[in-house]
């Protein structure tokens, strides 16, 4: 982690931390404190819809990172729109000195990135991608059935080159839409900004179709967003 956030009350010693410490008072991990915090953050009533409603460490986490962001960057707190909750048993836990033994995103010594794992298999065509194949890298699934998704896809690409090729070039196309989004929530986006996100989401509708039946559960997950492409091209004239 890049930063770790803890109660003043918290007994650290003898754990071997790389990241810098922020405590707060005890009072923004009571509980009901956190609960109501992310509750008003959200503008809910329950936390039913977000899996958390019965994990109270979750709450407590929750709860003192968002009064943690309202107190030190306010300005982002537009971009926290969703929880969610994974379980464990899903993954298999690598920790760092792991990761660093298997040389998964670090290589000798020295840390470089050269050599790594991901250095050598990482061939994404976007940011979004990269991102994912690292977090995959991370935290290896333990679901067999997630797992045989995942194969079965790779083996489609493998057998369709056409579709292969066509995908690989459309998704060269494809900007760090996860950072546009952030900055349109954030207020800060400029138009050539949004041009450019309305653009990658023109993609998208292409993508579904040069996908196969045998990965549709792939294809589900993209969402074309034709209202906001349209906003987009409403609002904004290209010169």
């Amino acid at each position: 982690p890049s930063e770790i956030i803890t109660a003043k009350s918290s007994e650290l010693s003898g754990l071997e931390l790389t990241a810098p410490v922020t405590r707060l008072d005890d009072y923004w991990f009571e509980l009901e404190v956190a609960r109501q915090t992310v509750l008003e953050h959200f503008g809910v009533a329950t936390l039913d819809g977000y899996g958390c409603a019965h994990l109270p460490l979750a709450i407590r986490a929750a709860g003192a990172i968002i009064y943690y962001i309202q107190e030190t960057q306010k300005g982002v707190l537009g971009q926290l729109t969703r929880l969610s909750t994974y379980s464990a048993d899903s993954f298999m836990a690598l920790d760092v000195q792991t990761q660093r033994n298997l040389e998964l995103f670090q290589s000798g010594r020295l840390g470089t990135t050269g050599g790594s794992l991901l250095s050598i298999i990482d061939l994404t065509k976007t940011a979004i991608g990269g991102r994912l194949l690292k977090r995959w890298l991370g935290q290896p699934l333990l679901d067999i059935t997630e797992l045989a998704k995942r194969q079965d896809a790779i083996s489609w690409f493998c057998d369709e080159t056409l579709p292969r090729n066509q995908t690989i070039s459309r998704l060269g196309e494809v900007a760090d839409i996860e950072r546009l989004i952030n900055r349109v929530k954030s207020g800060i986006a400029t138009p050539r900004e949004l041009v450019t996100l309305r653009r990658s989401l023109e993609v998208i509708p292409e993508l579904r179709q040069l996908l196969g039946r045998p990965i549709d559960w792939l294809k589900a997950q993209l969402k074309p967003c034709p209202e906001l492409v349209a906003l987009i091209s409403e609002a904004i004239v290209e010169q």
